[in-house]
């Protein structure tokens, strides 16, 4: 089996740590040829031994559509998995003729949000044109149950042809190699958080929360991030007189290895489609206080807060309650646990029979 993967860029991010863990898992299950091929950024590392690369030339999707349709002429792959939903969308629509489809090629879309939900963030993942084009796909499959659901409802496709292949967690070669990473020793019981600066990812309510907690107990704050609102949220630490107790790190080369630093995680988000940085933490034995975020990832990561102290989206009293019960030793120590067990649910040996089957199933279907 040969099995390309495409995405916008493969270094950072969210769609670094979710492909990592679907290539992985093809290696788990002794996929013999594994590609990467994405347009920004650089060359992705921590894939599996003997894992390609191809840096197409472009800055967008558009711009690297003509070379990618050059690529799957050439290098004929038997599946090749795309996402997220904007990418989705432009290579259905320049596959539906291609050679490579009529001899066999299919296509395997992804969702990592759900569809209705990333409309709204930006009109490029338009879920008209998913609902017109998604059907010409081989196949798919959702990080989370929300996530499939709605691309079956909102997309109209068969049940059948969408999987759920929920998000891995694979070791982190970055965790070992980077002192920079390491926080200052402190005393104090040290909160994190590890998201991008933006509106959904609700930090200034996190922020809100500390400072109560700050009030009761010795506590300081880390949050690790960039993005649009890191002035709003500079603006709210220096407000709420916490710039002492918080700080504002911007950038790490890893999100495990910094995770591994902290007492506890947070997650405060208004909406996750999956909630990748959940299943780090947990994967580093940190427990874990989250709300139950809108899109469902959240509280499919937790179990339905089976794994972690999992609160109301926007009740307060009780997300302070939670972070001030989790810094008790004894609940600390019993999430620690249950972080643990949680996260091997989400290992590429485990999710990767799942996914290898899947493909072996649209394979057979579509042919």
């Amino acid at each position: 089996m040969k099995v390309s993967i495409f995405s916008n860029r493969l270094d950072r991010g969210a769609f670094h740590a979710s492909f990592r863990g679907v290539a992985w898992a093809l290696y788990e299950y002794e996929v013999g040829s594994i590609e990467l091929i994405y347009y920004n950024g650089e060359q992705p590392d921590n894939f599996p031994p003997g894992t390609k690369y191809t840096k197409l030339r472009g800055s967008s999707v558009k711009s690297v559509l003509y070379e990618l349709m050059v690529y799957l002429k050439k290098e004929a792959p038997d599946f090749l998995i795309v996402g997220p939903t904007y990418i989705n969308i432009a290579v259905v629509a320049i596959t539906l003729f291609s050679t490579w489809k009529k001899k066999g090629g299919k296509l395997i879309l992804t969702h990592h949000h759900p569809l209705r939900l990333a409309y709204q963030h930006t009109k490029k993942n338009n879920k008209y044109l998913a609902w017109l084009l998604y059907r010409y796909a081989a196949g798919s499959f959702g990080a989370s149950p929300s996530a499939v659901q709605e691309a079956i409802e909102v997309a109209n496709l068969p049940p059948t042809s969408v999987g759920l292949i929920p998000n891995m967690v694979v070791p982190d070669q970055k965790l070992q190699v980077h002192d920079e990473i390491l926080l200052p020793p402190s005393t104090k019981f040290t909160f994190l958080t590890l998201s991008r600066l933006a509106p959904e990812k609700n930090i200034p309510f996190l922020i809100d929360c500390f400072a109560e907690v700050a009030n009761k107990r010795s506590a300081r704050l880390i949050i690790v991030g960039v993005g649009p609102e890191r002035k709003k949220i500079e603006e709210c630490i220096k407000r709420l007189g916490l710039k002492n107790i918080v700080d504002l790190l911007g950038f790490v080369p890893s999100s495990q290895g910094i995770i591994s630093q902290c007492d506890a995680f947070l997650l405060s988000s208004n909406e996750e489609g999956f909630g990748q940085v959940l299943v780090e933490a947990m994967f580093v034995g940190k427990p874990v206080v989250c709300t139950a975020a809108k899109g469902g990832g959240v509280s499919f990561v937790t179990d339905k807060g089976k794994y972690a102290k999992l609160t109301q989206l926007g009740d307060k009293q009780a997300f302070v309650n939670a972070m001030l019960e989790i810094m008790d030793p004894t609940e600390n120590e019993k999430y620690k646990v249950l972080s643990l067990q949680r996260a091997n649910d989400f290992s590429p040996k485990k999710v990767g029979k799942d996914l290898v089957e899947f493909l072996k199933f649209i394979d057979e279907y579509e042919t």
